[in-house]
């Protein structure tokens, strides 16, 4: 590791991320659902130095469980509710 650069806490591992496309892929809606979910708040986004979104499986798991399984069948449909 260089001097002076060290991890940030709390950050996920960068190369765990996904990208909007591949949640989209992966809990089967369109990738501009994500995107507008993303917009709005309703999802946990990590903003890259180019601006680009990236999401954190584990800060989105309880809202899409079939990310966290391998091979799991169906997938979460609908925007996952903003209310608690």
């Amino acid at each position: 590791m260089a001097l002076g650069r060290r991890p940030k806490r709390g950050v996920a591992d960068v190369s765990t991320l996904l990208q909007p496309r591949e949640l989209a892929e992966q809990i089967d809606v369109d990738r501009s659902t994500v995107r507008r979910w993303l917009a709005d708040g309703r999802l946990p986004v990590i903003n890259t130095i180019g601006s680009h979104y990236r999401i954190d499986p584990a800060a989105v798991s309880h809202l899409f469980p079939t990310i966290c399984r391998a091979g799991a069948e169906g997938a979460a449909r609908g925007a996952p509710s903003t209310r608690r």
